[in-house]
This record gives structure tokens, sequence and C-alpha cells, in this order.
């Protein structure tokens, strides 16, 4: 067990963080979860690129989504040949798939 340090004492008037720091601070998180509090919350959790079973040389975007609390999971063989290029593919595809749920519901 190693020793315990006493914690640093701070002195009287001066603060770690300004208050007019703080307030702004305060006031974007309060405004941050607001929305995340609301019933619909649309998040890409994963992405994953693997190579295409079907085809050789292709690959597929495995992507898992959380809509409303659901765990979503989409798959899209994809038009490019790069791994990186196909990751953000389907990163806009996702957003695009979240946007169209969030207008039919």
């Amino acid at each position: 067990m190693g020793r315990r340090r006493k914690p640093r004492e701070q002195p009287a008037g001066e603060h770690l963080i300004a208050p007019a720091k703080c307030a702004r601070m305060r006031s974007s998180a309060e405004a941050r979860c607001a929305s995340v509090a609301s019933r619909e919350v649309q998040m890409i959790t994963k992405i994953v690129v693997r190579p295409y079973k079907k085809g050789p040389g292709k690959l597929e975007a495995d992507v898992f989504m959380l809509i409303n609390g659901k765990k979503v999971r989409r798959r899209w063989r994809s038009p490019l040949s790069s791994r990186q290029a196909t990751e953000r593919w389907a990163r806009e595809r996702a957003r695009a798939y979240i946007t169209r749920r969030r207008r039919a519901s």
C-alpha cells in the first residue's frame, strides 16, 4: 500500500475553471442532455468492412446502429474497392438509412 497524498487545497478566491467558462460549459451540457433525453436516439455504433463472400475482390460493410433503443444491423455490398472508401460510403449510407426511418415514423 502506497502513501496517501493530501488533497491540494485551492487558495480562497481562485477557481480551477473561470466562472464565465463554467456557465458556458453548463449550458452546452444541458442542451446536449435535452437532445439525448428525447425519445428518438439514433447513432451508428460500429462499422465492420470485410471481403464479400460471393464475389472475389468485392467488399461488404456491416453496420451496427442504435435506433430508438433498438439495435439494428444492416449489411451492404460496397461498389468501392478500398476499405477506407467503403467505410466512408457505409457511414453515409447509414446516415441516409437513419434519416429515412426518422421520416417514416
